[in-house]
């Protein structure tokens, strides 16, 4: 089979919408329909690629692991139904999971800098639950088998609508390992941010390795930063093999007094110093709750994600029962064909080395990294910031004189007479509707094509939108304030106004003959000061800083494959709202995974909301041979 489509089957798996794609499988919401009955329900279906299905020691060993994981039974740990092959496709038939995963939630919760910490602990306390129960998993003859999962990251913790976190990629992540002390360097390695020392150097790895591992998961969401993100691979492997760990309190002074040292241990670069299994681990974690009194249950744990991504889980509900019922609607008519060609892309590529948008810092780098400049004393990097301070500080130097001439203006001219009842309904309804317009144009943007398949897993993570005016998010039938009166006053007092006249009108045909016993029409009311608008036109310099800090962060894409050329340009289109609607990049990468990477990164720019057009600036970047 070439390639999956929305409608093919793998066994009794029906694939319906693809939700994840990365270096070695692609995940796809899939309708098992039972043999017997006929009745179906929703599973998750991970699809291995061909070149690694190729491998026969590969295959053995997954086959194998994966048997191991099936027989786990525990509620934090994705259930495995089916292993099998189809149409030359390796795949895995999982539990489906509704919820999303750690990394999204992290994403979503950077406008409050970190998750509260005993949500981030209950979390936490599952993920350890789960490792536990894999890692005592026992041949027939009671002997430990040593499961170790090797890739424990946000990625791989899945967090449900009922609350509870649950592991996921058992099989894949140690069939991996394995093949990778092997075969050496053939297949692509773990998430280098979330390894352990012992793991980063090649040594020997066993259940203290995922409890390292989950340790760094912890510190990044309860301070909200990740730990090791370097420059490059190279810099984020150095970091996690000889860093310096900074204690949390440094970088958040009001950070939990008890919660610290169990962070720390677990983060312990010997082994030896670590806690030794899961099961302690996590016995600490609930045992700095119940210290803390802090109820914590899994409904309190899954309202903060509906909190989050409520919208982004609906939408990809409704795109999944799209697809199903365009699917069943072909099939019935008899043009499906086994595939469903016309759906578009909603996909990113998944970023190998994790250089993703979680936990960014004012320098692009993570904990370790930022505190190894500091210590080193970096001149440039004060420059810069000097820089951009004094920058911020003139624009807003620049705003204020601006705004104070727009008032001084709109304070001296002459009033023009106060509209009629209708016409001040329109002119205070423009506003509004501008502002609705301006949602939906922000809502369209963020696909991204590659392949012509149907994806969710673009569906918006920006936490920038929980920092965007409230004046933008006004529900319906909220009474909106202009010069200290609402919406539905000025309606009042313009209707007001119109009744007077009419009734001055009246008075005056009555009293023709009398000239002088027609009262004089009180004077109509100053009409409110206009709103401020946003500036028109782009902030140039705002929105360039945003793009070259992003072009430096294309850097990571290279582990994707070598660059066509040294550098290239992108050419990015910032909306209204200042988020990016479009990213066009040089031929030489188009379609590629690099350049698919190279966009993804641009994507996450951001410039100052304006008024306007649409604006497209263009911003060279370097990938390095």
């Amino acid at each position: 089979m070439s390639e999956l489509q929305p409608g093919v089957f793998l066994g009794h798996y029906e694939l319906l919408v693809r939700i994840g794609r990365g270096g070695m499988a692609s995940v796809w919401v899939a309708r098992e329909r039972s043999v017997v009955s006929g009745n179906q329900r929703l599973v998750a279906v991970k699809a291995m690629l061909p070149e690694l299905a190729a491998h026969s020691e590969f295959r053995s060993m997954f086959l194998s692991e994966v048997q191991i994981i099936q027989s786990t039974q525990h509620d934090n740990v994705v259930r495995v139904f089916e292993v099998s092959e189809d149409h030359d496709v390796l795949y895995m038939a999982m539990e489906w999971v509704e919820g999303d995963s750690l990394r999204n939630v992290i994403r979503a919760s950077h406008a409050m800098g970190a998750l509260p910490p005993e949500i981030a602990v209950c979390i936490a306390a599952d993920a350890a639950s789960g490792l536990h129960a894999a890692h005592e998993l026992r041949d027939w003859d009671g002997q430990l088998r040593g499961v170790v999962h090797c890739d424990i990251s946000p990625h791989n913790i899945l967090v449900g609508l009922e609350g509870k976190a649950k592991l996921v990629d058992f099989g894949i992540a140690s069939a991996l390992e394995q093949l990778r002390s092997t075969r050496d360097q053939e297949v692509i390695q773990g998430k280098v941010s979330y390894m352990s020392p012992e793991q980063a150097q090649g040594g020997q790895v066993d259940r203290r390795t995922d409890i390292f591992a989950l340790g760094i998961v912890l510190y990044e969401m309860t301070v909200g930063e990740q730990l090791f993100r370097g420059r490059n691979a190279a810099h984020t492997l150095e970091l996690v093999k000889s860093g310096r760990i900074p204690r949390p309190s440094l970088l958040k002074p009001d950070y939990p007094r008890k919660l610290e040292p169990i962070v720390l241990r677990a983060l312990e670069r010997d082994p030896n110093q670590r806690f030794q299994t899961a099961e302690e681990f996590e016995y600490e974690l609930s045992t700095y709750l119940t210290e803390q009194h802090a109820v914590v249950s899994h409904p309190v744990v899954a309202r903060l994600l509906m909190q989050l991504l409520g919208s982004r889980i609906e939408r990809r509900r409704e795109v999944i029962t799209t697809i199903a019922a365009s699917i069943d609607a072909r099939r019935s008519i008899g043009n499906l064909n086994g595939r469903l060609s016309l759906v578009p892309d909603m996909s990113v590529v998944s970023d190998i080395q994790n250089f993703t948008a979680t936990g960014r810092s004012e320098t692009g780098l993570g904990v370790v990294a930022r505190f190894e400049l500091e210590n080193a004393g970096s001149v440039a990097r004060s420059i810069q910031r000097v820089s951009i301070r004094w920058r911020t500080i003139l624009l807003a130097i620049v705003l204020f004189t601006v705004a104070a001439g727009v008032s001084y203006f709109i304070a001296l001219r002459p009033h023009a007479a106060q509209p009629n009842g209708a016409q001040a309904n329109t002119a205070d309804a423009g506003p509004l509707v501008a502002a609705e317009a301006a949602r939906n144009e922000t809502s369209t943007t963020g696909s991204a094509h590659s392949d012509g398949v149907m994806s969710v897993e673009n569906l918006p993570v920006d936490s920038q939108q929980a920092q965007q005016p409230t004046s933008d998010k006004t529900p319906k039938g909220v009474a909106v304030r202009r010069g200290g009166k609402s919406f539905d006053e000025l309606v009042d007092e313009s209707a007001a106004a119109a009744a007077r006249k009419v009734a001055v009108a009246e008075n005056e045909q009555k009293t023709v003959a009398v000239p002088s016993a027609a009262p004089e029409p009180e004077p109509a009311p100053a009409p409110p000061p206009e709103p401020e608008a946003p500036p028109p036109g782009i902030d140039h310099d705002a929105a360039m800083a945003s793009l070259r800090t992003q072009a430096q962060l294309t850097r990571a894409c290279r582990s994707l494959g070598p660059p066509p050329v040294p550098q290239g340009q992108a050419s990015v289109t910032f909306a209204l709202s200042g988020r990016v609607k479009s990213v066009s990049i040089s031929q030489a990468f188009a379609g590629t995974p690099l350049g698919n990477c190279i966009k993804s990164t641009f994507k996450d720019a951001h410039a100052p909301p304006f008024h306007g057009d649409p604006t497209t600036l263009t911003v060279p970047f370097q990938i390095p041979e």
